[in-house]
């Protein structure tokens, strides 16, 4: 529900982390973590009862008490890589924008079909 996994993923998670256990309140020595159908069917009722939104709602107003700003949105994975422009045999180099346009309209050229 919070973390937007699938029932498999959630009682992956529950075993892999510790911290996704803390914050359902497992602990191991004490308890097994649920199933992937134990978690389904609590998921299940959570929707009947309409109790994601009274939850969400709940936790929305404990963070704004706390002076947390809760809003929406997608996270999108913006990271930036350098890879060279042209593959050259003699290694990698960068072509000026003119030298690219000429070697692009050579290899269009319809003589050279």
């Amino acid at each position: 529900m919070l973390f937007n996994l699938s029932d498999s993923a959630a009682e992956e998670a529950l075993y892999a982390s510790l911290s996704m256990r803390r914050f359902a309140g497992l602990d191991l020595g004490r308890e097994p973590v649920p199933d992937k159908m134990a978690i389904c069917r609590f998921r299940y009722l959570l929707e009947a009862r309409d109790f994601g939104t009274k939850i969400f709602e709940c936790i929305h107003k404990q963070l704004e008490a706390k002076g947390f700003r809760v809003s929406s949105g997608t996270i999108v994975d913006a990271t930036s890589h350098h890879t060279p422009r042209f593959p050259n045999p003699y290694g990698w180099i960068h072509w000026r924008e003119e030298e690219v346009l000429q070697a692009c309209e050579m290899s269009w050229s319809p003589t050279l079909r």
